[in-house]
């Protein structure tokens, strides 16, 4: 199964969205996870008075065969009928990310020489940057390490009034 988590980050105006996708999964569990985060970024957009929100997924997608950074799929010019279950869902998650106007940033391999686990941003000042930590004892991935520049929503302080009649609360 894929598994995806939402979160919406008031104070920094941010949603922040995890993806796993295993390298079995098919392909209607990933359309339906898809499609669950695209209804998820729309309700959050529709319920703010902020009519954009800025986006950053990131996850282990599995997709050893699409070449970043210029979003090509391996394959010998197949047509959209003959492509297999899996180069089906990465031109989904392509698609998912041109809709959304988001940038891949992962440039290095994450597990062995592929580049799997990946990082979008509907955001160019978001990302200022990744690192690739290679720990071999916690996992068979490389972890990343996002270098992200934000700042918080201003939060306009509410002045207290004494709602008695004396100067002593």
């Amino acid at each position: 199964c894929c598994e995806s988590q939402i979160v919406e980050i008031k104070e920094l105006e941010l949603l922040l969205i995890n993806i796993y996708r295993p390298p079995s999964a098919p392909i209607q569990l990933f359309e339906e996870t898809i499609t669950r985060c695209q209804e998820i970024i729309e309700e959050v957009i529709e319920k703010e008075e902020i009519k954009s929100k800025t986006l950053l997924a990131v996850g282990d997608f599995n997709f050893p065969f699409i070449q970043w950074p210029s979003k090509q799929i391996y394959s010998r010019d197949e047509e959209p009928a003959q492509m297999s279950s899996e180069k089906m869902q990465a031109r989904m998650l392509l698609n998912w990310a041109e809709e959304n106007f988001m940038e891949q940033y992962v440039n290095t391999a994450t597990r062995k020489g592929n580049i799997l686990d990946l990082i979008f941003s509907n955001s160019d000042s978001l990302v200022n940057g990744y690192t690739t930590i290679v720990n071999s004892t916690f996992s068979d991935h490389n972890i990343l390490k996002i270098c992200l520049n934000y700042k918080y929503k201003d939060q306009t302080k509410v002045k207290r009034t004494n709602p008695y009649p004396n100067s002593i609360y």
